[in-house]
């Protein structure tokens, strides 16, 4: 090994400026994404400085002879740990107020990965770092923590390892950088693996190049200052154009071309790993001779950001995670904003009252840190097992949300299936007499009802036959109906002969059809009034059934609110009858008119939903009345829903 300039590392605040450079990047990638929409390159400048400033300690300390595994891991737990500590005990606990318990058991999950800087393996294997799923894991960032941890457990092992050898560090150094390069560019550039994106072979060399920096300004910084002097012997004589300063220059100007070109839809790393770090590489070589790097990166401002750079990193994305989470997705940019500059404020907090506390005291205090860290991962634990329970699940919050995946309940078990040369029919047989039920899935909804009546009074009701289709509407000689309900209405007439039929039903979710509110909504409700006419002149008793309110205002997936201000969930538990109207005229209106004019008789449903000035979202059990945006839950039906009940039963003696 050649000897080397015997000072300490100096500190370098340009160095600073450049971490300020990347964290700056990645908070605009994640806070505006059109604006910077490569700034996600600002962790591979990361890599390329952890790098450097790492492999410079390790270089001098082996030189020197006073190299310790013991007190390089204590050093990197007092740096890394208390912010980490802080910021996970933090978003867990803001989750414990504000996620659904599903939620907090993925967060679980994550700060237990986060505490074993595994992050990037979890991430990996559940999806891509650009998914749509990124902005609801608020630990999603802790991947490139993951991937630096896992770089110091194994490099100073190897560096060790060459230097006891007598083997060329620098020569093992490039060594790996071309091998975890070609990788690189072999998975993510030619085979499209950008799944890759994750993991530590595919990231080692971005460190390593800041690493073999290091080296050669250790050890050859003779050999590279006469190269340089080479290159400079042939620029023009002017004050300014120096080679510094064209390090600095291009250096900066890659990082900008890669912030201002890459996007998400790039394959990253690859090859286009190579403009955020050769900028950085560049930049730190430049050194403070360079005029970018003493003036600008080296400036109070730049340096004050690259001083807190890593709690800011820490905090700024479950900031915004849980913005986008609050929002349902749809952040406001100010609010965005508003998200950084709060974390901007507690990371100065973070750095001032905990991480320089901390940063000047005995080693030992890292043995403290590693049970913080051990305590905060065992919370993630139990809440990932199920044995922590968000504050949520006590408020019957996931009840109400997985009301949505409950059984449809039709047909059942007891309704028989049948079919004619028409099409499919169901029938259910108890006492005489048969009610025969036409129209779209809004007729099924109702059978849950009907069910309990056969079930609990066999010989005081009625058969039952259901002609029913999805998103089929009850109208014969309709014009571009799917082709599934091709002839249902036929099908229905046919078993209207059938002996004992006395009454038809038909129902539809009318509002939901766009054909009523078009150009062809005249000639849908004339043959609404030919089919009606139909049944009647086979002497059926016909009845009409409206609507019932539909829109998100019913939807169990937006009865709950996240709100700040209430500190966790607000449920709607009831609207403004006049709200719930408004979604049903004017369809409603022409469709009882129709009724009225063709001797049917209309069954408004409303009263089983609304009471005189409000509408319930939520049933007596807590439960929503709804099951989706548009269909009753069967089990409210079948508790609540009683107006088709004297058309079932049969008449009393």
């Amino acid at each position: 090994m050649g000897k080397h300039d015997p000072e300490a590392l100096n500190y370098r605040p340009e160095i600073d400026g450049l971490r300020a450079v990347a964290v700056l990047s990645v908070i605009g990638f994640h806070a505006e994404p059109r604006i910077f929409p490569g700034g996600y390159v600002g962790v591979d400048i990361f890599f390329v400085i952890s790098g450097f400033l790492i492999t410079s300690i390790i270089l001098r300390q082996l030189d020197r002879g006073t190299f310790s595994f013991l007190d390089f891991y204590a050093r990197r737990c007092k740096r890394i740990l208390p912010a980490l500590i802080v910021v996970l005990a933090a978003v867990l606990a803001f989750g414990w107020m504000f996620l659904l318990p599903g939620e907090y058991e993925h967060l679980g999950r994550h700060t237990l990965a986060g505490a074993g800087f595994i992050s990037n393996f979890v991430f990996w294997i559940e999806s891509g770092y650009f998914d749509t799923a990124a902005g609801s894991k608020p630990l999603l960032h802790l991947w490139s923590l993951g991937v630096e941890e896992q770089f110091y457990l194994l490099w100073p092992p190897v560096l060790a390892w060459a230097w006891r050898r007598k083997s060329d560090a620098f020569n093992v150094t490039v060594g790996i950088v071309s091998v975890s390069f070609a990788i690189n560019v072999i998975l993510v550039s030619l085979w499209q693996a950008a799944d890759m994106y994750f993991l530590l072979p595919i990231r080692v060399w971005e460190l390593l190049l800041g690493g073999a920096l290091a080296h050669v300004h250790i050890f050859r910084k003779q050999e590279l200052e006469n190269y340089l002097a080479r290159c400079a012997a042939v620029l023009p004589t002017w004050r300014f154009i120096t080679i510094e300063n064209i390090q600095a220059t291009t250096g900066l100007g890659l990082i900008m071309v890669a912030v201002a070109v890459l996007d998400k839809a790039t394959l990253f790393p690859g090859w286009w790993g190579l403009l955020p770090t050769t900028g950085a590489l560049l930049l730190i070589s430049a050194g403070p001779k360079a005029w970018l790097n003493r003036r600008v990166l080296a400036s109070r401002l730049l340096v004050s950001v690259g001083l807190i750079s890593y709690p800011l990193y820490l905090w700024h994305w479950p900031l915004l995670s849980y913005v986008h989470i609050m929002s349902s997705g749809n952040s406001l940019s100010s609010i965005r904003w508003v998200a950084v500059g709060a974390a901007f404020l507690l990371s100065w907090l973070t750095y001032r009252w905990v991480e320089m506390w901390l940063r000047f005291k005995a080693h030992p205090v890292a043995i403290p840190l590693l049970m913080a860290l051990i305590i905060v991962g065992a919370v993630g634990a139990a809440a990932f097992s199920g044995h922590l329970h968000a504050r949520a699940e006590s408020m019957g919050i996931n009840r109400i949300l997985g009301a949505g995946t409950g059984d449809w309940g039709f047909p059942g078990p007891k309704l028989k299936a049948g079919r004619t040369p028409l099409g499919n029919y169901w029938e259910r047989t108890t006492g005489t007499g048969r009610v025969l039920f036409v129209g779209d899935s809004h007729m099924e909804q109702y059978y849950a009802r009907i069910d309990r009546l056969l079930t609990e009074h066999p010989n005081a009701t009625k058969s039952v036959l259901f002609v029913t289709g999805h998103a089929c509407l009850p109208i014969a000689d309709l014009q571009g109906v799917p082709p599934k309900c091709e002839g249902l209405v036929r099908n229905g007439l046919s078993l209207a002969k059938q002996p004992g039929v006395d009454t038809v039903v038909m129902g539809a979710a009318w509002n939901r059809y766009g054909v009523f509110e078009s150009k062809h909504s005249d000639a849908a409700l004339l043959s609404l009034a030919a089919t009606i006419k139909d049944f009647r002149g086979l002497g059926k008793q016909v009845y009409v059934v409206l609507p019932i309110p539909r829109g998100e205002l019913f939807d169990p997936a937006s009865l709950v609110k996240r709100t700040f201000r209430d500190f966790g969930f607000v449920i709607r538990k009831k609207i403004p009858r006049a709200d719930a109207e408004a979604t049903l005229k004017p369809v409603a209106q022409r469709i009882a008119e129709i009724a009225h004019s063709t001797g049917a008789t209309i069954l408004d449903p409303m009263d089983s939903v609304c009471q005189t000035g409000e509408c319930r979202t939520l049933a007596p059990d807590g439960l929503p009345v709804y099951v989706d945006n548009s269909h009753l839950r069967p089990a409210y039906v079948r508790e609540h829903v009683t107006f088709l009940d004297p058309i079932v039963s049969l008449p009393l003696d």
